[in-house]
């Protein structure tokens, strides 16, 4: 029942999601099965952009502000457009899509929301920073990819830049509700993703409803996206970059499809490419990963298309066409080798090569993750969860083979050559390939939840039709051995019982226990690192620290957790420091010489810190895992400061060892 509070916040951000771009669209009269595609690329790339010039002019990123250019867009786009406006009409879509779109969702979403509270934080330490820097927009309302990261990475410190498009989303509605808005993005995923796949298959399939409904359905039988990427490996801007490129592939799909039918001037060609760049450096904003994702399921159909249409053309235009081809392939290439030897580049290339540890998983293994569109996890946590993720794998499989055995029925080639393209890249992590294909690789950071998840994309489609294609061999069974009257219906059926059980109930045991395993306080997970009473703490911050003060304490304790939650500014906002941050060091290194060391009180003093926050716990190893310092790690004696309040094993001390003199 606690989920209902936040059907506001899921109302707002969806609405930020598709309202600004829809309008936009409608305005300058895009015909509506364009609009579907670009209303959430076109809001979110408003959403990354704006606050960069907010800040440029002194404005703040807030939920008013940006309400105020969005009208003012508007009225620009009417002018501009004038008389050019589709309002929209009423859309009859089949009940079938409905369904299956309501069926889908609810089988990503139930799992994110069952058996825990909208208020209990994940326990990880990229979410860690990633609530915090919301937490900072929200209160200080710069929302700039360029400058608000600063503040993440020290008191006084070199200025920051870093993709916020994710953060400044969730600080339009996250004031004061940082945890809670965070935590309804696990429904916002879902609904995007729900939606974006049912329209790529639309366009895919020219709007074959029984085909855009097996994938719906199909999308039920994966566990990385959006499940894994928003619980137990937690790329949350990575993930909402994903569930926007479906939206991206099929207005890419749609265009391409119109542009060869008609024919466009010069300043046709220049407009849509620069909507298109403005468009992808926003979600870029998001997360820089859009643009390798996209270059990955497109590039080989974009040559496919670009080869066939030159092998269709008349034999006096095919060989110059072949030889502009050629060269183009020459320069981009050339290019691309060329950069990797400049020694900033190739030392980037490097460490993102190596930023995740591990082993070749060289052998049949990776191959079948792969095409059966496994977890990248090796297992489940518990038996029930093994046993259903095996048999979701079992099935992908199985999916896998209906998709091949329908080529002999229908030639999807751009799907198939789409998912071709990802699924090397992902050969290439898995087996950690050196050389420039390891450098390929590097882009995804060599990690296999990075690739595995956009190759859902057309992994999805391709198992929409493997799901048609054995419904529709089970029909020819029915009718030839049994006899069947209605064997097509019938076939229906028993599939679709087949996907409930297997792809909705074992999904939900499976994707819930991901959940599970990050936000359970009684998880045995190596990164959990509050108890229930310890978060109870926290949330009573809010109301026992008044005014715009600071708390100190080992950021992998808990203590961090006291800003995005409790509601007060922390020293340390992340698990990592910059050691650069010479100050920030004294404190952590020399924090147990309170009341007799005069530079400690003096740094206190001039940084504003009234509180500290201790955890006697020394042996659960998420509250062990990064700062080292002794400084930080003892308790205060009575004449140092006194408790204010405790939770667990931690307790919430006011420092009065340095009041101003």
């Amino acid at each position: 029942m606690a989920w209902l509070g936040c059907i506001p916040l899921l109302a707002g951000l969806l609405g930020i999601v598709f309202i600004p771009g829809a309008s936009i669209c409608l305005l300058a009269g895009m015909r509506p099965r364009y609009v579907v595609a670009l209303a959430p690329l076109i809001s979110m790339s408003l959403v990354s952009l704006l606050p960069v010039l907010f800040a440029k002019f002194g404005m703040r990123w807030s939920i008013g502000s940006f309400a105020g250019t969005f009208v003012v867009f508007c009225l620009a786009v009417a002018l501009i457009c004038r008389g050019r406006a589709r309002w929209p009409q009423r859309v009859a879509l089949p009940s079938a899509l409905w369904i299956g779109g309501v069926v889908a969702w609810l089988g990503h979403v139930l799992p994110a929301v069952i058996g825990r509270s909208p208020r209990t934080p994940i326990q990880q330490i990229d979410p860690t920073y990633h609530m915090n820097l919301v937490w900072f927009m929200a209160n200080t309302g710069n929302g700039s990819s360029i400058s608000a990261p600063t503040r993440m990475f020290g008191l006084e410190t070199s200025e920051t830049a870093a993709p916020s498009g994710w953060h400044d989303l969730v600080a339009l509605m996250g004031t004061g509700r940082v945890v809670e808005a965070t935590n309804t993005m696990a429904i916002v995923l879902p609904t995007l993703w729900v939606v974006g796949i049912s329209l790529l298959a639309y366009v895919a399939f020219s709007a074959n409803t029984k085909l855009v409904v097996w994938t719906q359905l199909a999308s039920l039988v994966f566990s990385e996206f959006p499940t894994i990427l928003q619980s137990s490996y937690p790329v949350w801007p990575n993930a909402l970059a994903i569930a926007l490129l479906p939206f991206a592939c099929a207005a890419m799909w749609m265009a391409i499809r119109d542009w060869r039918a008609q024919k466009h001037s010069a300043l046709g060609y220049v407009g849509v490419g620069a909507a298109a760049i403005l468009i992808t450096c926003g979600i870029a904003l998001v997360h820089p990963s859009f643009v390798f994702n996209m270059a990955s399921l497109s590039v080989f159909p974009l040559l496919y298309l670009l080869i066939r249409g030159i092998w269709r053309s008349p034999s006096q235009r095919r060989r110059k066409s072949l030889l502009w081809l050629g060269g183009v392939v020459l320069v981009v290439v050339g290019a691309s080798l060329a950069m990797f030897t400049i020694p900033y580049v190739s030392a980037v290339a490097a460490r993102m090569m190596s930023s995740y540890g591990g082993e070749p998983a060289i052998g049949i293994e990776a191959i079948l993750k792969i095409v059966s569109g496994a977890t990248a996890h090796k297992e489940g946590t518990v038996v029930p969860v093994k046993m259903s993720q095996a048999l979701m794998n079992v099935c992908g499989m199985v999916l896998f083979i209906g998709a091949v055995l329908m080529c002999w029925r229908r030639r999807d080639k751009i799907v198939w050559l789409s998912w071709l393209g990802t699924a090397f890249i992902a050969l290439i992590v898995y087996w950690r390939v050196p050389g420039v294909l390891g450098m390929i690789g590097g882009f995804w950071y060599m990690n296999a939840h990075r690739v595995i998840a956009p190759l859902e994309v057309p992994a999805t489609l391709l198992f929409g039709l493997g799901l048609a294609q054995w419904s529709y061999l089970l029909s020819l069974l029915l009718k030839t051995v049994f006899r069947a009257k209605n064997a097509a219906g019938l076939s229906r059926a028993i599939t679709l019982g087949v996907v409930l059980v297997a792809g909705f109930s074992a999904g939900i045991i499976t994707k819930n226990a991901f959940y599970q395993v990050v936000y359970n306080p009684k998880s045995d997970s190596v990164t959990i690192h509050m108890s229930s009473p310890e978060i109870a703490m926290i949330e009573r911050a809010q109301k026992k620290i008044k005014g715009p003060v600071r708390v100190i304490g080992d950021p992998t304790n808990g203590s961090a957790m006291m800003q995005a939650l409790g509601g007060v500014e922390v020293v340390f906002p992340q698990m990592y420091y910059r050691p650069s941050n010479t100050n920030e060091a004294y404190l952590l290194s020399n924090f147990d010489k309170l009341g007799t060391e005069p530079k400690v009180c003096d740094l206190v003093r001039k940084y504003n810190i009234r509180y500290f926050y201790y955890d006697s716990d020394k042996e659960t190893f998420g509250k062990t895992g990064q700062v080292k310092d002794d400084g930080i790690q003892v308790t205060p004696s009575p004449k140092e400061a006194e408790l204010v309040d405790r939770g667990g094993t931690a307790r919430l001390y006011k420092i009065t060892a340095c009041r101003s003199s």
